[in-house]
């Protein structure tokens, strides 16, 4: 049963002997009245607790989509880091390549240059048996220092 305004509108006693309600009707009205209010009461009560809930959700949700944008911008802030990190190797790379192929454009001269080739022609020179001397001098040098 809703309690609605044409319930209340329908509600009428009879009077009994002209001046008076028939008591048992009365009662009878006031039952289904306590029924309705009980209705509305329990209902209330029901609806308060979704409403609880959703709010509750709700701050949860808040939460969250401050947690989310907090991480998306510490993603976007390393990613970024990262991207600058990335070009600044590719252009130091690409700088490498430029005063390799050409030595004039990296700010060399020309005395730089030939000593540049000098140390290359030095390590193209040094055979495997200096490699191998070098080698056992080394591990006589590290064996000594570990016998210590």
């Amino acid at each position: 049963m809703s309690v609605t305004m044409d319930f209340f509108n329908d509600i009428s006693f009879d009077i009994a002997k002209q001046k008076y309600y028939n008591a048992n009707k009365v009662d009878a009205k006031m039952a289904e009245i306590k029924a309705a209010a009980r209705e509305i009461i329990e209902e209330n009560e029901h609806l308060r607790s979704e409403l609880e809930q959703i709010n509750a959700s709700k701050e949860k949700m808040a939460q969250l989509l401050l947690e989310v944008q907090k991480r998306a911008e510490s993603v976007e802030a390393d990613a970024k880091r990262r991207a600058e990190e990335i070009i600044d190797d590719a252009r130091h790379e690409a700088e490498g390549i430029i005063a390799q192929k050409n030595p004039a454009a990296a700010g060399l001269t020309a005395s730089q240059m030939d000593a540049i080739d000098k140390l290359n022609k030095q390590l193209d020179d040094l055979t495997v048996a200096q490699a191998t001397q070098v080698f056992r001098i080394k591990q006589a040098l590290m064996d000594m220092a570990l016998d210590k």
